[in-house]
C-alpha cells in the first residue's frame, strides 16, 4: 500500500497536508485498493475545498491550536479526521467498517 502523501503534492496549490495517525495505519491495511483509493481521493478533495474556503493562518496564534473532528463514509466505511485550519492538516483519524442499517 502506498504511503499518504501531502495534498499540496497531488493538488496543486493546495497549502493543507493530509497526514495520518500512527493507529489509523492498520485500519488502512485491511482496505482494499479501491476503497483505499476512495478515501484518499475524499481527503484530497476535502484539503482542496478548505484551501479554498479556509487558508491556513500564515502565523500561528499564541493559543493552542484546536482540531475540528469530522466524519463522512465511503463505500461500507466510516472514516473519521480532524481538520486543523491554523496548521493546514487535514489528518485521518480512525476508518471503521459501518454496521449495515436494517430495512
Amino acid at each position: 500500500m502506498r504511503a499518504m502523501r501531502r495534498s499540496r503534492d497531488l493538488q496543486p496549490g493546495t497549502a493543507y497536508t493530509v497526514d495520518i495517525r500512527p493507529s489509523a495505519w492498520s485500519q488502512l491495511a485491511t482496505l482494499t485498493t479501491d476503497d483505499y483509493a476512495l478515501v484518499r481521493a475524499r481527503l484530497d478533495t476535502i484539503a482542496a475545498e478548505l484551501m479554498a474556503t479556509q487558508p491556513p493562518s500564515p502565523s500561528p496564534s499564541s493559543q493552542a491550536p484546536s482540531a475540528d473532528t469530522r466524519a463522512f463514509v465511503v463505500g461500507g466505511y466510516a472514516v473519521l479526521y480532524a481538520v486543523d485550519a491554523e496548521r493546514g492538516w487535514v489528518t485521518l483519524l480512525e476508518i471503521t467498517r459501518r454496521i449495515p442499517e436494517e430495512e
